[in-house]
């Protein structure tokens, strides 16, 4: 809670109120930031960053090649006469404690580490008050080509050879060297650096894309953006933007960096001080009596791999010497990004088979295999529907095939989704329409279902009983004394009266008013949606929509209450197609992603259940086999292949190749279908 006195300033009172939708899933300091930055906000007397200013840092020849010195060292590191920013009647001490003063020493230091990482084989670039010790970004950056990355690879995470791997460094109180991170511990640290991986077309974001990167929008601005840009928003912007693996990437870094180098000045290298990270999580390791000759060994590693990969900023320069913590960054990051699939997307240990892979997985722990499947972390749904939405619309037909035909074997276990009990689905056997362009017969079940009391679940009872109006979307109990059966955000499926064999899903809005309780717009399955027999003429107006009915109707309802877990195989099968017969497009949920810029497919809570949600990540993320959608490449078009992989005399055909190998190798297996 957060509150004010009552002779505070309206500004400050407001400001506060309007903390609650970003205050959610902070820590103690978090909050304790928030609350400062807003109340800054309240005081603004001329102290303002001018963004747009950054543009006149914005090289013109991005397009020039890495190897050539298409930038001097005058650009990005100014004379020591330059007349420091005024601080506008801040105070001496505050900005003292708050950003470094611009001394010679600490400019020097600056051309130091930035000319280092330069000398070293990467593009340097800054923006913001840099050399003035106020808020700035560095940017260090270097082409995909250069990685040693295969072909397969890049295709398969979305990359172009073309394209830069750029680490962007925020650093809101002006620069901090190694040997001042070092004096911080984890927390503080996060106050004062802030880095963001991405990829882009050239070499250097512009001012507009790095504050982006690191901004959080509130749901006020975000609904303002949305109304502004409209969804004409697309990926033909080939600017700063994540790469498949920059989530994850993202919290290692600034979770686990500045602790990891703490532990390679101990003489550790990167992978025993990644291994002593993750056995004493939470140690002092100077009272530490658990050091191990483990945690010291060199880490073998491929020679495949281009020594701008490995190399090694710390070991080289010896740990006597001034680092450039830029560099050391962007060497840690070429670890993780070009050996991702070496890694647990977790918890980033190494994995301990040899199993060659294009795209990066999980470890064998179960707490790991769970937060990948439920929680969301590695490889995020959201950019696989924007980068590879046939891919991903193919895997879902896959599944929905599978299910329905009583081939699949595997099931989502172990991650708590709360599904419709079988009973309601019962109506739907008896409801199902003919496919005309699909080989196989629906209607007749591969399997025959189990009896009633051969099945396992622990919470399939009865359906209740009220009256629902489609208009309004309210449902009614004519027992205003009854306890309220559900609470806000549940979900449910109702089934009117006059129409049995149709199910509505719906989420519960408002139990405030009971016996009346507002639900969403129902989501009807697709199985439901009658097919027009006549097809509809291009031009001519779509047949007037069925009235919807005002009255109430007497309705049943079921509550997703029913743990899949305990579900017998053929009422799980026949739970994952009836669910994914209510999932939006993979069209319609790409838009929504382009359009929310800021936020996942978690935040459409009215178009997809939790348990609708659970089922599509565990689709996604269970499959480990490379599927690389194989474009049907134009003569007109100038980057596209000669012989693309397509097969002859398909034209017309969607396409897809199936890739193994390495990423740093050559060779791989492949297939076509």
């Amino acid at each position: 809670m957060f509150f004010a006195p009552d002779n505070a300033p309206n500004k400050i009172a407001q400001a506060l109120s309007d903390l609650s939708d970003s205050a959610p899933g902070k820590n103690i300091i978090q909050l304790l930031e928030l609350v400062a930055k807003s109340l800054e906000s309240t005081d603004r007397d001329g102290d303002t960053q001018m963004l747009d200013s950054g543009d006149d840092f914005q090289s013109n020849d991005e397009d020039e090649d890495e190897d050539e010195d298409d930038y001097s060292a005058d650009e990005y590191f100014p004379d020591d006469d330059v007349v420091p920013q005024s601080t506008f009647g801040k105070s001496e001490t505050s900005n003292v404690q708050s950003h470094a003063q611009p001394t010679s020493v600490f400019r020097n230091r600056i051309r130091m580490d930035l000319m280092t990482a330069k000398g070293n084989g990467f593009k340097i670039g800054h923006l913001g008050s840099l050399m003035d010790g106020l808020g700035c970004y560095v940017s260090i950056s270097c082409r995909i080509s250069k990685l040693g990355i295969s072909e397969e690879a890049m295709q398969a995470w979305q990359i172009d050879p073309s394209e830069y791997l750029i680490l962007i460094i925020h650093y809101p109180n002006g620069y901090k060297s190694i040997d001042s991170l070092k004096s911080y511990d984890a927390q503080t640290a996060r106050r004062h650096i802030g880095m963001r991986i991405g990829i882009s077309s050239s070499y250097k974001p512009t001012m507009q894309e790095a504050v982006r990167a690191f901004t959080t929008m509130s749901k006020d601005e975000e609904k303002r953006r949305d109304d502004t840009q409209g969804e004409s928003q697309d990926l033909s912007n080939r600017g700063f933007r994540n790469s498949f693996i920059s989530c994850p990437l993202n919290e290692l870094l600034n979770e686990r960096l500045i602790t990891l180098i703490e532990y390679r000045y101990m003489g550790m290298p990167w992978s025993g001080a990644e291994d002593y990270y993750n056995d004493h999580y939470g140690t002092n390791i100077e009272n530490s009596d658990s050091m191990n000759d483990k945690y010291m060994e060199v880490e073998n590693v491929s020679a495949s791999f281009p020594g701008l990969v490995t190399a090694d900023h710390i070991r080289e320069a010896g740990t006597d010497q001034s680092h450039s913590f830029p560099l050391i960054a962007m060497q840690f990051v070429l670890r993780h990004f070009v050996r991702c699939t070496e890694f647990c997307l977790v918890c980033f240990c190494k994995m301990q088979d040899d199993l060659e892979a294009i795209k990066p997985y999980v470890c064998d722990k179960p707490l790991c295999l769970y937060q990948y499947m439920s929680l969301g972390f590695g490889p995020s749904i959201e950019h696989e529907i924007i980068a590879q939405p046939k891919v991903v619309d193919l895997l879902i037909s896959f599944c929905y095939a599978s299910a329905r035909q009583g081939g699949l074997k595997d099931f989502p276990t172990g991650l708590s989704l709360m599904v419709p009990p079988f009973s309601a689905f019962e109506n739907e056997q008896l409801n199902q329409p003919q496919t005309a362009n699909y080989p196989y017969n629906f209607n007749q079940p591969a399997v025959a279902p189990p009896s009633p009391a051969a099945n396992t679940t622990t919470g399939a009872g009865e359906p209740g009983k009220m009256r629902f109006n489609y208009s309004k979307l309210e449902m009614i109990f004519d027992d205003p004394n009854q306890k309220v059966p559900f609470r806000t955000g549940d979900w449910v499926v109702i089934r009117t009266s006059d129409n049995p064999m149709k199910s509505l899903h719906c989420r519960i809005v408002e139990t405030t008013f009971f016996p009346t309780i507002k639900v969403s717009e129902p989501i009807v399955p697709s199985s439901a949606i009658p097919v027009p027999s006549i097809p509809t003429i291009p031009g001519q107006a779509k047949p007037p929509a069925p009235p919807v009915p005002s009255t109430f109707t007497p309705a049943t309802f079921y509550i997703y209450n029913q743990n899949f877990d305990d579900l017998h195989e053929f009422y799980k099968r026949q739970t994952i197609y009836s669910l994914l017969e209510t999932l939006p497009s993979v069209a319609n949920m790409k838009q929504y992603l382009i359009r929310k810029a800021q936020s996942g497919l978690n935040t459409w809570v009215d178009h997809l259940s939790p348990a609708t949600l659970g089922m599509l990540r565990w689709i996604i993320a269970s499959n480990r086999a490379c599927i690389i959608q194989v474009e049907d490449c134009r003569d007109s078009d100038p980057k596209a292949k000669k012989g693309e992989e397509r097969l002859y005399g398909m034209n017309g055909w969607m396409q897809f190749r199936f890739a193994m190998g390495a990423p740093v190798s050559t060779a791989s297996t492949e297939g076509n279908s």
